[in-house]
């Protein structure tokens, strides 16, 4: 394929794609346009070099990996119960919670790894507590996601043995980081945790 054809097909898939955004645009609830809203801005401020010092948001001292955690909960916890309940519920506050948390704790294992590549500047956890203490403070963030599990008005067993499951493996992985990993430790196992939960998820409901 010749690179006009390559460039013509993609044209044609970002049409596609705007067209399909609209459409979904115009169907949903107020509610959930204003959340995609912020963390879209949230996501372009955390990539985009807008700022005269720190050039983007990952970049100022300590904040990248709670961005992060911000997005990919919100997209998980918040904007699902603002598209099938219109607000924010009690249930949704405590799985976004958990979801933040486990993805700060699932990170830990990436700043491990990019500790010598990472600039002084940035400030990672691993710069500032060293390898052996982020351990500690993942496993310490797992357990208080099980810890939360309880604070749901209703606890059900299948929920509470994906997550022992899963925060079990996350436990393994953060234990077993370092700086010299294999390319696909992080990159593959680690961020397979998510699609993991989800099976998990799936199986437990339907034997329990």
């Amino acid at each position: 394929m010749s690179l006009t054809e390559s460039l013509r097909t993609i044209q044609i898939f970002s049409f596609v794609s705007f067209v399909i955004l609209m459409y979904f645009t115009f169907i949903m609830p107020r509610e959930l346009l204003l959340g995609i809203g912020c963390l879209g801005l949230l996501t372009l401020l955390y990539a985009l070099p807008i700022f005269p010092k720190a050039n983007s948001l990952r970049t100022i001292r300590g904040l990248k990996i709670f961005i992060i955690a911000i997005v990919w909960a919100g997209f998980a916890g918040i904007l699902p119960s603002l598209y099938l309940d219109y607000t924010i519920t009690h249930l949704a506050i405590i799985q976004t919670l958990q979801y933040a948390i486990f993805v700060l704790a699932i990170i830990l294992p990436f700043e491990i790894r990019d500790i010598k590549y990472d600039a002084s500047q940035l400030g990672t956890i691993p710069q500032r507590i060293g390898i052996k203490k982020t351990k500690v403070l993942g496993l310490a963030l797992l357990a208080l996601i099980i810890l939360a599990e309880f604070f749901k008005s209703k606890l059900e067993i299948a929920n509470l043995i994906t997550l022992l499951i899963i925060c079990l493996l996350a436990a393994l992985f953060i234990v077993g980081s370092k700086k010299e990993q294999h390319k696909y430790y992080a990159s593959f196992w680690v961020e397979s945790l998510p699609i993991i939960w989800f099976g998990l998820a799936w199986v437990t409901t339907f034997l329990f």
